[in-house]
């Protein structure tokens, strides 16, 4: 019974450690805050991992929304209101590796090339 005892202590030490691995991981997700000067948080340059949750709020009292817009990588983001104080969200998980342009429509304008300039941004996603 002796000779079991290392075997025994090394099988309870390998399933003890393992059982953190399995685990199920945390709910992740990335947060893009309207700001007071009509800017997205981070730049509007989001970098996101496939799969995240990636929320966008406006906590500031000026009106907002938030769109998505085709730059080679077609996407839909229903156009919706963020209304004031964070008291709603637009949320998006992106399956796919790639660059995704959004913007508000209140607080931007076009480019002439396709795209637009002043509150517009960027979701990076990554593995």
């Amino acid at each position: 019974m002796t000779r079991w005892a290392p075997r025994l202590l090394l099988v309870t030490i390998l399933v003890a450690t393992s059982v953190p691995m399995f685990a199920p991981p945390a709910s992740a997700r990335v947060v893009i805050k309207a700001r007071a000067n009509d800017r997205w948080s981070d730049g509007g340059h989001i970098f996101a991992t496939i799969g995240e949750k990636v929320i966008w709020k406006n906590p500031t009292s000026a009106p907002h929304d938030v769109r998505s817009y085709n730059l080679g990588k077609r996407w839909r983001l229903k156009r919706t209101n963020l209304r004031t104080d964070s008291r709603n969200k637009v949320v998006r998980r992106f399956k796919r590796r790639g660059n995704y342009y959004f913007r508000c429509t209140l607080h931007s304008f076009p480019d002439g090339s396709g795209g637009f300039l002043g509150m517009v941004g960027i979701v990076h996603a990554r593995r």
